[in-house]
């Protein structure tokens, strides 16, 4: 936890609170940002009424960005007017700050105004301090909270592939644009590989579609173990899988990470009662070398999987390189 220091205060008011037999493993961690005594004491009665929170308290924005970078937060309550802050600009940063964390907004007017303006700058909830209780508090944590999950989840089946987990084409394809473009700033290269699983549609027919699937996690497993944990690889296509490969300075690499997605891909998979030999087909193109653009790059991969693929199974092909 952060050291305590006159630009820092952070109140941490479960620890003292009676501790009982009942507690669950892990509170809810609920971070309260007011310069306000009166709200620590409001959430003060909260811990004494359910074990499953745990509460801190600091006095301004600037602190809690800092009690963020330390500690997971589940839930934050932020006063309109907390200090260092102004009115409700505090909130984007906070999201920004904690991406997975709750937003509840606190003020001491009742305002429909403000509360539309406060979901509008990514608050879940917003809360009058006149009259609010106990109950009134829970509810709104819990509503926060579970909105919250709820746009995880949205954001995982916006960005990730359901079945494997891995990032899907419209993340890939994103991810594929930023790194040209800090390529070009930075005068450095990347490629992309695109590998496609020889035969899958045999392997759906003669084992059915749950060992289909779990030959596609698989695969997916063992590519991700051929490169650096800042590359990305993706599934693409039902049977298609794409591999994106930042700052690479050393051509060789290239060559090496093909390489391995051969054997990685080929070496025996059990599947059910039996042992599969898979194979792919992969498709290398760089940049700047095979093109100038992302939409060319994963164009030009494409046509090398092409050629890959009617070479045989197992094929790799590397697009030429413009000079």
């Amino acid at each position: 936890m952060p050291r305590a220091s006159s630009t820092a205060r952070y109140l941490l008011l479960g620890d003292d609170a009676p501790q009982d037999n009942t507690q669950p493993e892990e509170q809810l961690s609920v971070l309260i940002v007011d310069e306000d005594a009166e709200a620590g004491r409001i959430v003060g009665g909260l811990v004494a009424s359910d074990p499953a929170y745990r509460i801190s308290y600091v006095e301004s924005v600037r602190d809690a960005l800092e009690f963020m970078e330390e500690q997971r937060v589940d839930v934050v309550l932020v006063d309109q007017d907390a200090r260092d802050d102004r009115g409700l600009e505090c909130a984007p940063l906070l999201h920004r700050a904690s991406p997975r964390s709750a937003l509840i907004v606190l003020s001491r007017v009742d305002s429909e105004a403000i509360g539309l303006q406060a979901v509008q700058q990514g608050a879940h909830d917003y809360l009058a301090k006149d009259g609010l209780d106990v109950v009134t508090l829970e509810r709104s944590i819990r509503y926060a909270t579970e909105r919250q999950r709820m746009e995880d989840r949205l954001v995982r089946l916006a960005h990730f592939d359901t079945l494997t987990g891995l990032v899907n084409r419209l993340t890939f394809e994103e991810r594929l644009r930023l790194t040209i473009a800090r390529a070009i700033r930075r005068r450095t290269a990347c490629a992309i590989l695109r590998v496609d699983v020889d035969q899958f549609r045999v392997i759906n027919r003669a084992f059915g579609r749950v060992a289909g699937d779990a030959v596609m996690v698989e695969i997916g497993t063992r590519l991700s173990a051929c490169v650096r944990e800042y590359d990305t690889v993706a599934r693409i296509e039902e049977d298609e899988f794409g591999i994106l490969l930042e700052d690479l300075s050393d051509w060789g690499r290239l060559d090496d990470v093909a390489r391995r997605v051969n054997e990685r891909v080929s070496a025996p998979l059990p599947v059910n009662d039996a042992i599969l030999s898979v194979s792919a087909g992969v498709g290398v193109a760089s940049f700047p070398g095979s093109a100038q653009s992302s939409v060319d790059l994963l164009r030009v991969a494409h046509e090398a999987l092409s050629h890959a693929k009617e070479k045989g199974t197992g094929q790799v092909v590397v697009a030429r390189r413009v000079r």
